[in-house]
């Protein structure tokens, strides 16, 4: 039996072009229309859907969000959502997604706190053999410059227009 498509989890280079972290911050400039959108979502709101394991209406909030940034079915609820309570602390919520591109397919969560927003990358699956490190990482910012988002707008106009201080930078 032949293998079609191939994990990229744990081959993250160390640092610089195609470590974890780059493939993260690359991410989080393309979702930055989409987490404008979501943290318009009352947080209560998220928290009661995910209490009570809502996931059709976690699928629409996805969906109608996702629409800034993505093609419909791109960006999709990835059937996971958690809600950390502590005493004498806001809450948190993180949402597993996914985003489905014909190159690749991004397994990622999104962690909303009352003072950063977070992006946590899970894995990748690319069609075909595992790519090289530097192979992966250009495929990567080839499928996520296709986005509508960063076809309309440079990295440089992103970055500069973000109107969400929330967003702690991604080190």
């Amino acid at each position: 039996m032949e293998n079609k498509s191939s994990r990229y989890l744990s081959n993250f280079a160390g640092s610089g072009d195609g470590d974890r972290r780059s493939f993260e911050r690359l991410l989080a400039d393309v979702l930055k229309p989409f987490i404008r959108e979501l943290l318009l979502v009352d947080a209560a709101t998220l928290i009661g859907y995910a209490l009570s394991e809502d996931c059709s209406n976690f699928e629409d909030i996805i969906a109608s969000c996702g629409e800034s940034i993505a093609t419909p079915a791109l960006l999709r609820y990835g059937g996971c959502v958690a809600v950390t309570c502590e005493w004498g602390s806001a809450p948190a919520v993180a949402i597993e997604l996914e985003l489905h591109h014909t190159a690749l397919t991004t397994f990622f969560q999104v962690v909303l706190a009352s003072d950063s927003v977070e992006i946590q990358l899970h894995g990748l699956i690319f069609p075909g053999p595992a790519p090289t490190p530097a192979e992966a990482w250009r495929q990567y910012r080839a499928a996520l410059s296709k986005t509508p988002q960063a076809t309309s707008e440079t990295a440089a106009q992103v970055l500069s227009a973000i109107a969400i201080p929330a967003i702690r930078q991604i080190m």
